[in-house]
């Protein structure tokens, strides 16, 4: 299902190069993907979606660490497609690493 304009372009870094000390750097413009301010999920959600699409979803019900490029993203590509948004965010974990709901 397209969603990201793609390919991203690479942008030539050159003073960070510098910096660095190494020859030419390239930056991957993964938040030109268009998609809500972009970023690397767009491309996953490609995936996610079509699958959602193909089985005629009118609702998409994502589970998620509370990120708001993951919040955003989920939900700006289930717009694009007519859907209505369930988020279920998890927020926060305790020491050992588990969720806290």
């Amino acid at each position: 299902m397209p969603l990201a304009l793609l390919p991203t372009p690479l942008q030539d870094a050159p003073r960070l190069a510098a910096e660095l000390g190494i020859g030419r750097l390239l930056i991957k413009r993964d938040d030109l993907t268009g998609l809500a301010f972009g970023g690397n999920k767009a491309r996953n959600l490609e995936f996610r979606m079509a699958e959602a699409v193909e089985q005629r979803a009118d609702v998409f019900i994502a589970g998620l660490e509370v990120s708001p490029n993951s919040a955003r993203q989920s939900t700006a590509a289930a717009n694009v497609l007519g859907m209505h948004t369930i988020l279920v965010l998890r927020a926060e974990r305790d020491w050992d690493g588990r969720a806290i709901c």
